[in-house]
């Protein structure tokens, strides 16, 4: 199994808020979970993150995978303890979301 290191803060900077650098984000993240890569996700340098931004990169891994597999090859390193709270509020609802999804 493989590994691949995302530093947030080559999206966007110090400030990971916007939409497309989520989708992006999001984008290569599934790339690499269908091909069972072990993916890390490095906040270092992020001053400040949206909740938008954090529900799509994150959150919307449960469109794609199980908790099981997320829990698998997902890390999130070099978060405060203050970030660590709100990815967990936003994670746990988007996967309440995902899981209750009906389209």
């Amino acid at each position: 199994m493989g590994k691949y290191k995302c530093i947030l803060y080559n999206f966007e900077g110090e400030h990971f808020i916007s939409v497309t650098a989520a989708e992006k984000a999001l984008n290569l993240f599934v790339k690499y979970l269908q091909k069972e890569i072990y993916v890390e996700i490095d906040f270092k340098g992020i001053k400040s993150t949206s909740i938008n931004a954090i529900s799509i990169c994150l959150g919307g891994l449960y469109k794609y995978f199980s908790k099981e597999e997320i829990e698998k090859y997902v890390s999130v390193i070099n978060v405060n303890e203050y970030q660590k709270q709100k990815l967990k509020r936003i994670i746990e609802n988007s996967k309440e979301y995902w899981d209750n999804y009906y389209f």
